[in-house]
């Protein structure tokens, strides 16, 4: 490589008047040559080469061509894997003036033909960056190795002051020869199998390359589940020529139930494998044994009030949800009132009837099969002419040969009950739970009373007033009167607008109450009460509720009265149709802590049962927790089942953790609701409650839609150590901001958001922005973009608001949890809208001493993935630019930093390092990368997926490959990868069946 002066041909060769003095004249004289070469030029470029322009030429020197007079692209040829190919290259500077080069680089190609691209390292060419005079030449070296195997192709890019071609672009092509496995399945996906079954698969390995593929050794990967094993003992290692193949079998065969994971490890010669090994997943279920299960929905028929003359029909279906053939024994009835019977269903039936199973595999269920698994009946009560209202009942008993559902193994009958109020003329008449407020309701004037009991302070907690018709016509709700009198930040709040809603007779309407405590209860009992103003009437009750002094608070507010037209009076009312509502709530800064704070099943189809969802119950204080118990709250919808959880007592030491799993089993379709109760000793939260939700389908079918972000969204939050130390820190990070966000505002215009904290985290300002100047948060347009953050991240010597530095406790992660709690994110809230529900949050932590947050680095995973749900995993990330130890450095160590960052998919920089320029850049490509996974609404058959973006479909990939999608099992998300990544504004749709487990 060298640059030098190079005798220009120029003039010669175009034929141009004085071209053999031209380069001895002085400037001036070239003016008096104008008309002379206006006459004798063909070309335009001819004449501005002449004026003081810089202008670039590229040679190739081992093929005699260039840049002026075609040259575009560059042939490598063919080079095995370990080999080069070289390309001699040359910028000339022809203009006739100096001709700046700004850069030398390879970049992925514009041309349209260049679809394979190419993997970064494999076209080099080295670093200029320099000034040309006229006629001076610099000389270069383009090297390809091929990495892979398969066609390369990129551009070279030569960035320079020539205003006719800034960016010179040369197609520069290769063909890589190189071993490369093909292995398929990846994963391998056994699906699940039955306890006591197997499922055997087997793995195609391929030579798929064009040079011979050499593996050394095929091995199940240590700590894979005892479930899987090799099926077939033979060897597949050896010599493969290129299109061979061999083949592994594998088997999978579970004894217990839930998720397995393995891996095959494949040492091979394939360049593309890291260390020599390629890692095959492999996953499966364990399902319970087959069993019979029938379900029969509902157990309880209401018709509520039908008026005289009348009637009204139900549905009850009879439902084999299990995977074994059984049989129905008989249904009888209806048994009781004559006002009912089945008017459909029964006519053809002769009993036993077989219902279909799930499972169509011979050796369990042998032919011939039934053609359907389910009955449905239609029952129907017919109300007498009469104007008295008289109530009827009847039942109808359904036997069973053998029903896993039925848990009397000696009386396999399921009875379901028919309730009626037959007679007189239409009315309506509603059932409101919660009722019966007791001896608080004489006191508190309530019909009932919502006891949210503990919620953090800083979280939510959500309960519903469920209101059923039960009478024969329309009732309405005519508006609503809220009282939240008594908690100061209006915590609580009704969730939507109810004015104007019809209910029907037999529907259920409900109204959803939240409770956002943003601090402890400023009362005697430290609880929120539910009695009205005044509680009692008189002078006692004036006294207790406004004139009383501080007991009046401790007394009265928070509820809301719900006005009908129903002609019912409800207790503790004056006139018909209106009932009030108390609510009564603990906040609470706990010892004990739990995540999640609310268990979202999604939808799950009817008969079937959900993921099993983990609670995680962390003990923060400096005693022991000890756990009583674990139940599901009384008035909970049924269909939620604690599955799993430690004996009673259970002491939790400080720091311990423990876990409770909870499953779902919807009965029937719509949304269901219930309370997960865990009691304790913690004197604040002796009944600490988890809200659970879910909802359940009779739809086996489903399509997700997504769309990516035309603008990607980006929420990025530095958590920055302002103790003494950390000075020189700060600057560097100050002093590199740009190449943190040259990325997303020269590239990708990203729609980001940027504010700083620091590790404070005791005080009322834990977790609270600091900003020099106004705004709070960082945007691409704020004015002063560079200028601002360079202050914000000053934090040793600025903090506004003030506060106290950490010295005492440098705590980055409970100090970034503080930041987005509830009050803090709340509209009037010292973080208000920061956090955007649709944009990715990044959290960057930069300190040099260790995390001296309370509670396991555990409990700060679980919390930061609850702020974007648990099926949103790629839409949180955690990186950290801390001590890594072993060097001269006087920072600490980072260990508990480094843990979450491997765990949320962040990066890791070292603070001593003095690239802060090359880390900034790093997070700044890591932070503000496009969408790749997106998680699926319910849990689908692997292999019904179909996944279409704009209409397209879209292939499916394995894992770690270049192109195409794969299913990510424990995210329950499709993943693109990187050379398939759905582009901006893209429309995201997949399609599945989805999976009914046991």
């Amino acid at each position: 490589m060298r640059t030098r002066q190079k005798v220009r041909q120029d003039c010669r060769r175009h034929g141009v008047p004085g071209g053999e003095w031209m380069g001895r004249r002085p400037f001036w004289s070239l003016f008096a040559l104008l008309p002379l070469a206006l006459a004798n030029c063909n070309c335009e470029d001819e004449l501005i080469t002449r004026l003081p322009v810089p202008s670039l030429d590229i040679h190739d020197l081992d093929r005699g061509s260039n840049y002026r007079d075609g040259l575009r692209s560059i042939d490598l040829g063919a080079v095995p894997y370990g080999q080069q190919a070289l390309a001699n290259l040359q910028l000339e500077s022809i203009g006739t003036k100096d001709l700046f080069v700004e850069a030398i680089r390879i970049e992925a190609s514009t041309d349209p033909s260049c679809t394979a691209g190419y993997t970064e390292g494999e076209f080099t060419v080295p670093y200029f960056e320099g000034t040309l005079a006229t006629e001076m030449t610099h000389d270069f070296v383009l090297e390809y190795k091929p990495l892979d195997d398969g066609q390369d192709c990129a551009d070279l890019v030569v960035v320079s002051s020539d205003p006719a071609h800034p960016e010179a672009r040369l197609l520069l092509t290769a063909d890589g020869l190189a071993p490369r496995l093909c292995a398929a399945p990846v994963p391998m996906e056994f699906g699940d199998a039955f306890q006591g079954g197997q499922v055997q698969k087997e793995l195609s390995l391929t030579s798929c390359g064009r040079l011979a593929l050499e593996i050394t050794n095929v091995s199940l990967q240590d700590g894979s589940d005892d479930a899987f094993s090799f099926s077939d003992p033979s060897s597949t290692t050896g010599s493969l020529a290129p299109g061979e193949a061999t083949i592994q079998g594998l088997r999978f065969a579970t004894e217990t139930e839930g998720n397995k994971s393995g891996a095959v490890l494949v040492e091979t010669n394939d360049p593309r494998a890291p260390e020599g090994v390629f890692i095959i997943p492999l996953r499966g279920g364990g399902l319970a044994a087959p069993a019979c299960r029938i379900s029969v929905l509902p157990t309880e028929i209401h018709f509520g009030r039908v008026p005289g003359g009348n009637s009204l029909t139900r549905r009850l279906v009879i439902s084999n949800v299990g995977g074994l053939d059984c049989d129905v024994m008989d249904i009888r009835g209806p048994l009781g009132s004559q006002e009912f019977q089945i008017i459909e269903g029964l006519n053809g039936l002769n009993f036993p009837v077989r219902l279909r199973g799930t499972i169509d595999e011979e050796t369990l269920n042998p032919a011939p099969r039934p053609e359907t698994g389910q009955i449905e009946l239609i029952v129907q009560y017919e109300s007498p002419n009469r104007q008295d209202v008289v109530a009827a009942n009847a039942t109808i008993e359904i036997d069973f040969l053998e029903n896993e559902l039925v848990p009397d193994p000696n009386n396999q009958n399921v009875t379901v009950s028919l309730a009626a109020n037959g007679g007189g003329a239409p009315i309506c008449e509603l059932e409101v739970t919660p009722e019966n407020a007791g001896g608080l309701g004489r006191l508190t004037r309530r019909h009932g009373i919502l006891q949210f009991g503990s919620v953090l302070v800083g979280s939510e907690k959500i309960l519903p007033i469920k209101i059923l018709n039960t009478g024969s016509t329309l009732c309405s709700i005519l508006g609503l009167n809220f009282e939240p009198q008594q908690t100061p930040e209006r915590e609580f709040s009704i969730l939507g607008n109810h004015e104007g809603i019809f209910i029907a007779p037999g529907e259920e309407y409900r109204i959803e109450v939240a409770f956002r405590p943003t601090q402890l209860a400023g009362t005697d009992s430290g609880t929120y009460q539910p009695h009205r103003s005044p509680p009692i009437p008189g002078p006692l009750g004036d006294l207790l509720c406004g004139q009383g002094g501080a007991q009046a608070t401790a007394l009265c507010g928070n509820g809301v009265t719900i006005f009908t037209d129903s002609p019912q009076t409800f207790e503790h009312e004056e006139g018909p149709g209106s009932f009030s509502i108390g609510f009564s709530a603990t906040p609470a800064e706990p010892d004990i802590d739990v995540v999640p704070g609310r268990l979202d099943f999604g939808i799950e189809t009817v008969g079937c049962g959900s993921v099993e969802e983990t609670v995680t119950i962390y003990n923060l204080g400096n005693a022991d927790l000890t756990i009583n118990g674990f139940s599901i709250e009384e008035n909970s919808d049924p269909e939620f089942r604690i599955t799993r959880a430690p004996r009673v007592p259970l002491v939790v030491r400080p720091g311990d953790t423990a876990e409770v799993r909870v499953r779902m089993f919807p009965r029937q379709a719509g949304p269901m609701e219930g309370l997960l109760i865990i009691e304790n000793n913690d004197g604040d939260e002796q009944a600490f409650t988890v809200p659970l939700v879910g909802e359940g389908t009779l739809e086996t079918h489903h399509i997700d839609r997504f769309e990516q972000a035309a603008e990607p969204m980006v929420d990025v939050l530095w958590v920055v150590d302002d103790s003494g130390s950390m000075s020189d820190e700060q600057n560097a990070l100050a002093s590199n901001f740009r190449e943190f966000i040259r990325f997303a505002t020269q590239q990708i215009n990203v729609n980001f958001q940027i504010a700083v904290t620091t590790t404070l985290a005791d005080g009322d300002m834990s977790g609270v922005y600091t900003a020099c100047d106004p705004p709070p948060y960082l945007q691409a347009n704020t004015p002063g973009l560079y200028e601002h953050f360079e202050c914000n991240v000053r934090v040793s010597r600025n903090r506004n608001p003030d506060r106290n530095s950490s010295d005492s406790r440098e705590a980055g992660l409970e100090a970034a949890r503080n930041f987005f709690r509830h009050d803090r994110l709340a509209e009037d809230g010292l973080n208000a809208g920061f956090l955007r529900e649709e944009a990715k949050l990044y959290i960057i932590a930069v300190s040099d001493e260790e995390d001296q947050s309370r509670g396991p680095v555990g409990l700060y995973e679980d919390a930061f993935r609850s702020i974007k749900g648990w099926r949103n995993r790629d839409l949180i990330n955690f990186s950290a630019i801390v001590g890594q130890g072993g060097n001269n450095c006087e920072a600490d160590r980072g260990s508990r930093y480094m843990e979450l960052a491997n765990r949320l998919n962040g990066l890791t920089q070292d603070i001593c390092s003095n690239d802060w320029r090359g880390m900034m850049r790093a997070l700044g490509l890591d932070t503000f990368a496009f969408r790749s996974s997106f998680g699926l609404t319910r849990r689908p058959m692997v292999e019904t997926i179909e996944v279409r973006v704009d209409g397209n479909p879209v292939a499916r990939g394995q894992e770690g490959g270049n192109t195409g999608w794969f299913y990510d099992r424990e995210a329950n998300a499709v993943v693109f990868n990187a050379g398939s990544i759905p582009s901006r504004g893209g429309q995201i749709e997949i399609e599945y069946d989805t999976l009914c487990a046991q």
